[in-house]
């Protein structure tokens, strides 16, 4: 059965991310599925699971607005921004209440209708100087100042 990759990555943010839906890991993902994560190396379905466990914990408002979507055959690229106030434990960092905005990008890649691989880069040092715990540059750079949201496309 053919799939809708650009909808399918949609969805699991939505299901992932912003309802902490873990089993929706398990229908969407391979059994031999591997997440490379700037931040947490390369990981299973079980090590994303505990990835997705960490950061919503730290940043239970945490949301992710999806800036585009490419698709090209078995490929899904996606450029995000994620927003969340920080009032869990991350790590060793204690809850900062710290209000946070990273940008990052991933590329899925799909073998029949199921998540066989992802790539995310995303700014991690930009997180851990939003939160303090790591020195920031004296001039900000694009990655540290918000931009304003841009208007969603119309259909």
């Amino acid at each position: 059965m053919a799939i809708d990759i650009g909808a399918q990555v949609r969805r699991a943010f939505d299901e992932i991310w912003h309802k902490g839906n873990l089993s929706f890991i398990d229908q969407n993902c391979s059994a031999d599925y591997v997440n490379h994560d700037a931040f947490a190396g390369d990981v299973d379905r079980e090590g994303f699971k505990g990835i997705v466990q960490l950061f919503r914990g730290a940043f239970p408002d945490l949301r992710f607005r999806i800036d585009d979507v490419l698709v090209s055959g078995s490929n899904a690229t996606v450029r995000w921004t994620a927003t969340g106030t920080h009032r869990g434990q991350l790590m060793d960092i204690a809850p900062t209440g710290h209000r946070v905005e990273v940008r990052g990008i991933g590329i899925a890649r799909f073998a029949g209708d199921k998540e066989v691989e992802n790539w995310e880069m995303w700014d991690v040092m930009g997180l851990m100087q939003q939160l303090g715990a790591a020195p920031t540059m004296s001039v900000p750079t694009s990655m540290h100042t918000a931009l304003p949201p841009r208007p969603e496309p119309r259909h």
